[in-house]
Parts: structure tokens; C-alpha cells; sequence
């Protein structure tokens, strides 16, 4: 069961973030109760104003309780994606996890509220392909040869294929697809130098 407190106070996190994050943790703590969904949709409004730091310690309380939720383990890699020093690897550990634990289950959970099952799914593809062009723009940026990048370009494209199938109508989506087509298709012959699109954050990378 939801905890009411936490809800009250997730709507107060879009003018005192900090304040209320701490103080959802802390209320969760002090009353002994496991978190209610209202600290994931916290986390989630942190986290859409870039707040990531302050929406991980609302996440990792949630998944004391909750280790097999999908949701908490997909916000949290949206943490290592998006923090001040990203960690890319275990972004994508969460993200994977994330994918497991839903395919048991087919739900949202809170974040039901904010997208549909068949949405979250597709983003949690989204996001694994974020990592990976992450990763492969950073091999890039460290002056490995192309060829290096290749694998993670790849399984990016995949990533985003599968969730187009799932939501084919999302123009960043396409634009992805259209982006590492781009890139790949000349690797299989001659390696092209290094991607602008790939070397330069971009909405693709940043969102």
C-alpha cells in the first residue's frame, strides 16, 4: 500500500527538491513503513529536471523494499546515465535488470501513472541504446579506430529497432535508427573518421 505521507509531500518536489527528497527518505525511515509508489514519482519528477542526485537516494529506499520492482531499477540507471560522472556499465546492468523484471510481470508499476506498459518498454530499449552511443562516442573521443565502436553501435541500433516495433510513431526514435544506419553501414567497408553526431552531445544522447 501506497504511503499517503510520501504522496502528500511528492507534490511539493517541483518547488523544493532537495528538501523533499531528503524528507521522503526520511519519513520512510522514521515510520517504518516500505515506501509507497509517491517516492518513485518524486524520483521521476527529480529526474525530469535533470535532479539526478537528488533522486537517487529516493530510489535505492524504494528498492530496500522493493528489489524486483522495474521501475526503481530503471530510474536508477537513469542516475549512472545521467550523473555528473556517468557509469555506463552499471547504466546498463539497472536498464537490463530493468527489462527482466518487467517481462515477469508486464507492468509500469508507479511509473504506470506517467506511460503505458508497452511505452515503458520501449524506453527501457531507449535507454539501453543511449548507453551503448555513449559508449561507443567515448571510445571515439579517446582516439580508438571506428571499428572499436562498431559493436556498441550495433547493439544500439538493435535496441532502438526493438523499440520502434514497440512504439513506431516516436520521431527521436526514427531519428536514432536513421543516425546509426548512417554510421554503420560505411563500417562494414571502409571505417569512416569519427561521427560528428557521435562526438558532440546531442539530443540523442542527452535525453
Amino acid at each position: 500500500m501506497s504511503n499517503p505521507n510520501a504522496a502528500k509531500l511528492h507534490s511539493r518536489v517541483q518547488w523544493r527538491p532537495r528538501a523533499a527528497a531528503w524528507a521522503l527518505v526520511l519519513l520512510c525511515g522514521a515510520c517504518g513503513d516500505p515506501p509507497g509508489d509517491g517516492i518513485l514519482l518524486a524520483a521521476s519528477r527529480l529526474g525530469e529536471a535533470y535532479r539526478w542526485e537528488e533522486a537517487k537516494p529516493l530510489v535505492t529506499a524504494y528498492l530496500q523494499y522493493h528489489p524486483e520492482d522495474a521501475a526503481a531499477h530503471y530510474l536508477l540507471g537513469q542516475y549512472y546515465l545521467h550523473a555528473a560522472r556517468p557509469n555506463l556499465i552499471i547504466a546498463l546492468g539497472e536498464f537490463h535488470t530493468a527489462l527482466n523484471r518487467f517481462r515477469r510481470g508486464r507492468t509500469a508499476g508507479a511509473l504506470g501513472a506517467l506511460m503505458s506498459p508497452v511505452e515503458f518498454e520501449a524506453d527501457i530499449h531507449r535507454r539501453i541504446a543511449l548507453a551503448h552511443m555513449r559508449m561507443a562516442r567515448e571510445a571515439l573521443k579517446a582516439g580508438l579506430p571506428p571499428p572499436v565502436a562498431q559493436p556498441q553501435l550495433v547493439q544500439a541500433l538493435d535496441h532502438v529497432r526493438k523499440a520502434l516495433a514497440l512504439t513506431p510513431d516516436v520521431k527521436v526514435l526514427r531519428e536514432m535508427k536513421e543516425t546509426l544506419e548512417r554510421y554503420i553501414e560505411p563500417l562494414k567497408k571502409t571505417p569512416p573518421p569519427p561521427s560528428q553526431e557521435l562526438l558532440e552531445p546531442d539530443v540523442h544522447l542527452t535525453t
